[in-house]
């Protein structure tokens, strides 16, 4: 997997599509002018993005996946990012959201060294 600088084109590369055309757009607005942000690509193909926003001292992460996805490689790739690659931004602690009801995004965050915090309506609340 090689790890590119995301562009927002990249988001409607990613299978099966994620957002529609308008969520797309309107997400590449806010986030990306916003924070560092990734690409992961394998064999050609976009594999997943991610970033953080920072806000005053937090940083807001978010990361979108394409499915299937070779889970292991794009984890120890965030990891490398949480744990190198944030170095200069002026937070103190990452924040990142997942649906409740979707186990496996709640593990890989608790894998990735975030703890549950609490919930926002239908998302869980997790910080590192």
């Amino acid at each position: 997997m090689e790890i590119i600088p995301f562009g927002p084109r990249h988001l409607g590369a990613i299978a099966p599509p994620v957002m529609s055309r308008d969520d797309l757009e309107r997400f590449c607005r806010l986030y990306r002018p916003n924070g560092p942000a990734w690409t992961g690509v394998a064999a050609g193909s976009v594999i997943g993005c991610a970033g953080i926003v920072p806000v005053g001292d937090t940083g807001w992460a978010w990361a979108l996946l394409s499915h299937p996805v070779r889970i292991m490689a794009v984890h120890r790739a965030v990891l490398r990012m949480l744990e190198h690659g944030l170095d200069d931004l002026p937070i103190k602690r990452i924040e990142a959201r997942a649906l409740a009801d979707w186990p496996s995004a709640c593990q890989w965050l608790e894998r990735l060294g975030f703890r549950r915090s609490g919930n926002d309506g239908e998302f869980g609340i997790y910080v590192r």
